[in-house]
């Protein structure tokens, strides 16, 4: 079994689910592009690109239009804003990293560090395997360690189950408190096994 996955690779497989341009006014990161939020990242600057178009060229843009002109930026975005963010490089295990890198890009960095955070200190049976981490989302020399450990103490499997589960309460605890959200449901719960072919 392959343990290690290439940036390339997950991005691959990541941009499968995500779409091109998008400006739906129920999504709460506004107008988007492959993913990439203009409320939460307004210096990206393919929005300068996409800008133009809309200018010059088509005052509204088509649902899931992707320029071919902006794949490198996107990609050097996902690889700085996601990949490092989380340390995915120091993560050996592909279907982990593969889950950590989509639910960054999906549902932010912190909440990804998070959910692997608690997953470890749920399996770690009340300290006796190892210590709990502080949950605060940063993926660091601790939490890398704990998840070491965690392996060694042959718990991959249940890492990937816990890990899973706490991404698919979140999606369900954003639809519970703002229905308008239940019309992600489909995409987002179709991420939850994300698979790198």
């Amino acid at each position: 079994m392959k343990n290690s996955i290439s940036f390339e690779e997950a991005y691959d497989a990541v941009m499968k689910h995500e779409g091109g341009y998008a400006n739906n006014p129920d999504d709460t990161g506004g107008e988007t592009y492959c993913g990439i939020s203009r409320r939460f990242h307004p210096e990206w600057p393919g929005w300068k690109y996409i800008d133009n178009v809309k200018e010059n060229w088509i005052k509204k843009i088509k649902s899931n239009t992707k320029f071919k002109g902006l794949s490198k930026d996107v990609k050097a975005f996902y690889k700085i804003n996601y990949w490092d963010k989380i340390n995915c490089d120091l993560i050996n295990d592909v279907k982990l990293v593969t889950y950590m890198f989509d639910a960054a890009v999906n549902c932010g960095t912190i909440a990804a560090g998070k959910f692997l955070q608690r997953t470890l200190n749920v399996l770690n049976n009340r300290q006796r395997s190892w210590k709990d981490i502080k949950v605060d989302g940063f993926i660091g020399a601790q939490t890398i360690r704990m998840l070491r450990t965690a392996y060694l103490g042959g718990k991959a499997s249940l890492i990937h189950t816990a890990f899973t589960i706490m991404r698919g309460a979140y999606y369900i605890d954003i639809m519970e408190r703002r229905e308008s959200q239940e019309q992600f449901a489909v995409a987002w719960l179709s991420r939850l096994w994300i698979k790198i072919t």
